[in-house]
């Protein structure tokens, strides 16, 4: 592990960041929270070793988690798939950003590390996602329909209650190994919050040799909530019947929404105020999977 790496980026402020009550079926402030709260399961382990990958180690615990939530098997996906799969253009020594290492894994997912995985560095990587991409593309499992800039802590608190998966985030490398000479920063997956008011975190650096951390909201430096895939199923849409698989499409990449009670109402009329919302929507959508130079 190189602790002496000048780490992952912090991400530039972007308007366009959706706020976490875009995700939420309620306020932030109406929820009641326990006194701890803890993701319901967690894979093993992994160790990213002398390769600065831990955007990757930490969003590829994340996709098995939902993997887990979404089919209840336990599978490990591939670091090396989304360390990749950014242009070598736009590769700069000093590591890779936040916002872009979540927004690479919501365009291309990634696939399951039986099939393909590599623990190069850059360039390499790059190189060998670019080969590897054109046959690989169609196994990929696209499980981040979307991610929110998280900013308190509450609203992390209520993005673990809710989808049972761990947060993306950074901190300070001295905040999470105190021998660390490095003043950059390094990606962990956010599992949990104690009654303490610490958040519990996994980190790539190896179980042994730095133990995980426990880490107030403040000693982050940035924080990221996964929006997952789901399984929707709606009562009054049959998978057999026109245009039902538009229809959860486009609840899947977070386009439409059912009404509630597994009720999609697929001949209601939209108003001009839905309207609106669905076209936002939209542009959010194109904005993160098509902007240049991603």
């Amino acid at each position: 592990m190189n602790r002496e790496y000048n780490g992952v980026l912090p991400s530039p402020p972007d308007e366009r960041d959706w706020h976490i009550d875009r995700c939420m079926d309620m306020p932030v402030g109406s929820f009641s929270f326990p006194k701890t709260i803890k993701v319901s399961w967690l894979p093993d382990y992994k160790d990213q070793g002398q390769v600065n990958s831990c955007t990757a180690f930490a969003l590829a615990l994340i996709f098995e988690c939902i993997y887990k939530r979404l089919y209840g098997d336990v599978t490990g996906f591939s670091t090396g798939y989304l360390y990749g799969n950014r242009m070598e253009s736009e590769y700069k020594d000093e590591g890779e950003i936040m916002r872009d290492a979540i927004k690479g894994a919501c365009i291309h997912g990634d696939v399951k590390a039986c099939l393909w995985d590599n623990n190069y560095e850059v360039p390499k990587a790059i190189e060998a996602f670019e080969a590897a991409y054109p046959k690989l593309k169609e196994y990929a499992h696209k499980l981040v329909r979307g991610y929110v800039r998280i900013r308190g802590e509450d609203e992390a608190r209520a993005h673990l209650m809710k989808y049972d998966i761990p947060l993306f985030a950074c901190a300070k490398m001295k905040k999470i190994h105190p021998l660390s000479k490095s003043d950059g920063y390094h990606a962990i997956a956010v599992t949990g919050w104690i009654k303490t008011g610490e958040f519990e975190c996994r980190n790539s650096w190896g179980k042994y040799d730095c133990p995980d951390p426990e880490l107030y909201f403040d000693e982050f430096a940035e924080v990221w909530g996964v929006i997952p895939m789901t399984k929707e199923t709606f009562k009054d849409v049959k998978t057999d019947e026109w245009g039902s698989e538009a229809i959860y499409e486009a609840v899947d990449d977070g386009i439409l929404q059912g009404m509630g009670d597994g009720i999609f109402s697929p001949d209601t009329p939209l108003t001009r105020r839905q309207i609106s919302l669905v076209w936002q929507r939209m542009k959010r959508y194109m904005d993160e999977r098509y902007e240049k130079n991603l």
